[in-house]
């Protein structure tokens, strides 16, 4: 069987409304586009949770759209108790580096 992997859905790609679909589904619809009966079975994303508590959420983009980008570390802090970090390593993005 063969799989053609589709583009990277970007944020365009998102209706801005509430009918929506959230960061999981977004994040289920890009991970299923990845899936070209090869990359799936290397490659993927991890998520766990923090002691702080919180979620640390890692993205292996080998062979995919994304690998060539580079995002520089960045934190954002939107209150006290809802904050982000995240950065990129060669081929994944990484909240903790």
């Amino acid at each position: 069987m063969i799989f053609k992997r589709q583009p990277t859905p970007t944020a365009a790609d998102i209706p801005d409304d509430e009918d929506a679909p959230g960061t999981l589904q977004w994040l289920q619809a890009w991970y299923t586009l990845q899936c070209d009966g090869e990359w799936e079975h290397g490659c993927g994303i991890s998520i766990s949770t923090l002691d702080n508590p919180g979620w640390h959420v890692s993205i292996d983009l080998t062979d995919t759209a994304l690998a060539a980008q580079d995002v520089a570390r960045q934190e954002v802090h939107r209150s006290e108790h809802d904050w982000y970090t995240v950065g990129s390593a060669p081929t994944s993005v990484d909240p903790r580096q």
